[in-house]
């Protein structure tokens, strides 16, 4: 995707029209607006289908009456400002959808280590699934009126946050023009990080694109009213800066307005910006081209870091503090991306979040994509689940990062006596393949524990048995008692800890009724129980979750359920790992358990359960790229 400078002659097209995706409908031109009176009826963010007249301001209208002078300090307008900030930038992550470039990317310093924006223009298919996606929830079935809607929710958060001295239609829509911007360009220096006082908070700046300048350095003027603030000219563009701050990387707070940004930031870092013109090669860095040619469509929010840097500033800060993790640490170095980049888009049904990273140059674990095996053994009443492809691998390759790491004598020996005792490294986790862990329901509480697939099964029950021996021996002492109970072809072993009250007791926690109540009654115990097959290990807590794995068979697992199925082929079913979550059925059990507390209750049944009822599940896979860059996504679905 192609950026486009922006100080090319654009002619007659209007910006929307300049930096929309080539299948981005053509939305109209949004006119200048005009300031209107305190009684004026509120507009869209959006343009409506007819324009109005376009009466050109200059200025910001007076206040209406009644509203009261701005007695703000410098503080409390950076606060307004950040808020601004913070509720576009939420808008845009639920709301709203992605351009393929951004117009502030022009500004940002050609040597920034962060890259964060959010894109309030609507091109492409996000403002169709924007206003789908809401119709799931109450206030918003008219899909046509979404624009109406949204006003309605901004105009009352701002004006709530700012007790009633703003809103967003009247006072912000006018000169913003929905691009957000956050740019580090350095991060904090190690060497003063012993003396947080004088800390060296790093370069940062927040850029704002704007319509209007003339309204946006107004309103800018008027946050910062009677704040002491003064002026100084940098190349022909006006910085206000705050009084105090001096202690900051480079210099105190400020903010300018220029062209068609507004930059907020250190005085140094917006000086920074400044100094690109609009005309940064940031955006032609290979890296950054890499991370921003990795998305999957229209976005509403994306981010990069450029990870060589920032592990170059994490290595200074532990050299220069003294931390003893720098020889552990730079054994990572190469299982770390060269860049990582975030992105936020929505779906008709869904919020889409992917996090996209450059191929390392060591991997540790498994190097290729396969279909789960373990869901076929997760019962299908389960209702959380997280899956790792590979992961005693990926514990023997870590481990093999320090190797050339000096340990004392001592601690070694220790270390190669209890490994020993299992059979070493490999008869302790190198039989590990796939785990997964599981939160199941089947309707009589909460149950839960680990399936692993194991690659050596000799080796597992080997393990097994000697830990089982071992607890026989050390736990009778202590009241810890060992059991085993055949279950088809297989056996379950239990190890019994006593009751949950009296080890409470002991170790002086207080003991709830209602908590026990949660997990079994007064009389509950604490059990771990595992079983292992040729195929399979369980371990749970309690036999009851290791028997409902071994009874499930490939018609009654959750690799069976159609529902999950589906949405794990949207992220990816041949992957290095996944997780999932039912969210339906979580909320239905918490609900189930609430409903004994009336008042509580009535009052969630009213206030929060209608906007909690949509959401229907979580599930997320990582696709490993080979060559190609790593892709983690996560969806987030509504019914």
């Amino acid at each position: 995707m192609t950026y486009r400078d922006p100080h090319e002659p654009v002619g007659a097209e209007t910006p929307t029209e300049a930096y929309r995706a080539p299948d981005a409908p053509a939305w109209p031109a949004a006119e200048p607006a005009s300031t209107p009176p305190a009684n004026a009826p509120v507009s869209p963010v959006w343009p409506a289908a007819e324009p109005a007249p376009t009466p050109a301001p200059t200025s910001p209208a007076a206040p209406p009456p009644g509203r009261r002078p701005s007695r703000v300090r410098w503080a409390v307008a950076i606060a307004v400002v950040a808020l601004v900030i913070a509720v576009s930038g939420v808008a845009a992550v639920l709301l709203t959808g992605s351009a393929p470039n951004a117009k502030v990317l022009g500004w940002v310093p050609d040597d920034s280590v962060v890259y964060a924006e959010f894109r309030l223009d609507l091109p492409g298919d996000q403002r169709q699934n924007v206003a789908e996606f809401l119709s799931h929830f109450p206030g918003f079935d008219d899909q046509a009126a979404i624009d109406t809607k949204l006003d309605e929710a901004f105009d009352q958060f701002v004006s709530s946050a700012t007790d009633g001295d703003q809103t967003y239609t009247r006072d912000i829509a006018p000169w913003f023009d929905g691009e957000i911007a956050m740019v580090a360009r350095n991060l904090p220096d190690p060497a003063a990080m012993e003396n947080p006082e004088a800390m060296d908070a790093g370069s940062a700046a927040f850029l704002l694109s704007v319509s209007d300048a003339a309204l946006a350095q107004a309103w800018l003027d008027d946050a910062t009213s009677e704040a002491g603030t003064t002026t100084e000219d940098y190349e022909g563009v006006t910085i206000t800066v705050a009084p105090g701050g001096e202690s900051m990387h480079d210099g105190p707070l400020g903010y300018a307005v220029t062209g068609d940004v507004a930059v907020l930031g250190s005085v140094g870092a917006v000086k920074d910006v400044l100094d690109t013109n609009g005309e940064s090669a940031f955006a032609s860095d290979p890296d950054f081209q890499a991370a921003l040619d990795s998305a999957g469509g229209d976005h509403v929010a994306f981010m990069y870091v450029d990870m060589g840097s920032y592990w170059d500033w994490a290595m200074n800060l532990s050299a220069e503090t003294g931390a003893p993790t720098t020889q552990l640490a730079e054994g990572f170095q190469d299982t770390l991306p060269a860049w990582t980049a975030l992105w936020a888009r929505v779906e008709g049904d869904a919020l889409s979040f992917q996090a996209v990273t450059a191929p390392p140059e060591r991997r540790l674990g498994t190097s290729e994509n396969h279909a789960s095996v373990l869901t076929a053994h997760a019962p299908a009443t389960t209702i959380l689940y997280a899956e790792a492809h590979d992961y005693g691998t990926a514990i023997t390759d870590m481990l093999g990062l320090y190797e050339d790491v000096p340990v004392p004598a001592e601690t070694t020996q220790q270390l190669e006596q209890f490994v020993g005792l299992f059979g070493g490294v490999d008869g302790l986790v190198g039989w590990i393949g796939d785990v997964a862990i599981v939160v199941n329901d089947p309707g009589e509480g909460f149950e839960g524990g680990l399936l692993i697939q194991p690659t050596d099964a000799t080796s597992a029950e080997n393990l097994f048995l000697t830990l089982r021996g071992m607890l026989t021996l050390g736990g009778a002492s202590l009241g810890v008692t060992v059991s085993d109970q055949e279950h088809g072809d297989a056996t379950i072993t239990t190890v019994d800890f006593g009751e949950v009250r009296r080890l409470m007791e002991q170790t002086g926690e207080s003991v709830d009724p209602e908590e026990l109540a949660l997990i079994g009654g007064p009389d509950a115990h604490l059990q771990l129980s595992w079983a292992v097959t040729d195929d399979l290990v369980v371990i749970g807590v309690g036999p009851e979750f290791v028997a409902n794995v071994l009874d499930t068979d490939a018609s009654t697992s959750l690799a069976s359920n159609d529902r999950f199925s589906s949405l794990l082929a949207r992220t990816g079913a041949d992957n290095a790992g996944l997780w999932y979550a039912d969210v339906a059925a979580i909320r239905t059990a918490i609900e189930e358990a609430a409903a004994d507390k009336p008042e509580a209750f009535d009052r969630y049944e009213r206030e929060m359960q209608p906007f909690l009822e949509p959401f229907d599940a979580m599930v997320g896979s990582t696709v490993l790229g080979g060559s190609e860059p790593d892709t983690a996504t996560f969806l987030i679905t509504v019914k």
